[in-house]
């Protein structure tokens, strides 16, 4: 009867383990519980938790079918959040590529164009705006991006000498 008895002790207690590290194992290697755990950690604004979720998200996506671009911008949001400026826009940046590669429809495509554009405003890289719109290969799309455009201010007073001071105001809204 003892004997019994710890045999079925050993057999549950072996199984409780097997179950333990089964999950623990498939947690890790499952694209869908990186991702969700990124995301909701992005949302509550614990960006630097989120990073290596939505690495291992993007990793494991990245060795499956088809392109998903949801890791890359949720992981430059959590750059943006941690003022790595440069980080964020490279995310961005290699979503468009990879959606574009993969022939995402214009809409979703147009998407990921105006998270970028958020993206360089949010981490003030505005900069960048430009030569992100030049470089967009669809006319429909640079069309809709061009409100992000910042134009140079311009003086149109008349040239010449002037007996008093000419006062300039330049003001902007940042992010218009």
């Amino acid at each position: 009867m003892p004997r019994v008895f710890w045999l079925v002790l050993f057999l549950v207690v072996g199984f409780a383990a097997f179950l333990t590290a089964y999950f623990s194992i498939s947690k890790e290697n499952s694209y869908s519980y990186q991702l969700k755990k990124g995301i909701s950690l992005v949302e509550a604004e614990e960006y630097q938790r989120a990073v290596p979720y939505l690495k291992q998200a993007q990793d494991l996506q990245a060795n499956g079918e088809g392109a998903d671009t949801k890791p890359l911008c949720y992981l430059a949001r959590a750059y943006a959040g941690m003022e790595a400026r440069e980080l964020a826009s490279d995310c961005m940046k290699e979503a468009v590529q990879m959606a574009d590669a993969d022939r995402v429809d214009l809409a979703e495509l147009e998407k990921l164009y105006l998270e970028w554009m958020e993206i360089l405003n949010q981490t003030r890289q505005t900069e960048l705006i430009e030569p992100v719109i030049e470089e967009c290969p669809y006319e429909e799309i640079r069309q809709i991006l061009l409100p992000y455009r910042i134009e140079k201010p311009s003086c149109d007073t008349r040239e010449g000498m002037y007996s008093r001071y000419l006062s300039l105001e330049l003001s902007a809204e940042y992010g218009s």
